[in-house]
C-alpha cells in the first residue's frame, strides 16, 4: 500500500470514527468519559451477532453498514471496555 493511500485510509477511518462517536452520544455509556477519541471504542453486546469490528478496516465499509453494526454496540472508554470484557 502506497504512503498516500495509507494516509487517505487513515483519514477516512478517523473521520468516520469521530462521526460515529458523535452519533453514539459522544461519551462512554458507563462513566461519561469523553476526552480522547482514541480512548473510546465500540463493545459488541452480543459477540455472536458481530459481523465486523468498528475499528480498523471495519470503518472503511459503507456508512450504512457501519451504522447498522454500531446499533449492536455500546460506546465505552477503554477502562470500562476492559471491565465489561472481564465480567
Amino acid at each position: 500500500v502506497s504512503q498516500s493511500r495509507y494516509q487517505n485510509r487513515k483519514r477516512i477511518k478517523n473521520s468516520r470514527k469521530e462521526k460515529l462517536v458523535k452519533t453514539s452520544g459522544g461519551k462512554c455509556e458507563k462513566c461519561g468519559y469523553n476526552k480522547c477519541l482514541r480512548a473510546l471504542s465500540f463493545h459488541h453486546k452480543d459477540k455472536n451477532k458481530k459481523l465486523f469490528s468498528l475499528s480498523g478496516r471495519g470503518l472503511l465499509l459503507s456508512w450504512e453498514k457501519i451504522l447498522k453494526e454500531a446499533k449492536k454496540c455500546q460506546l465505552l472508554c477503554m477502562n470500562c471496555h476492559i471491565e465489561v470484557e472481564e465480567e
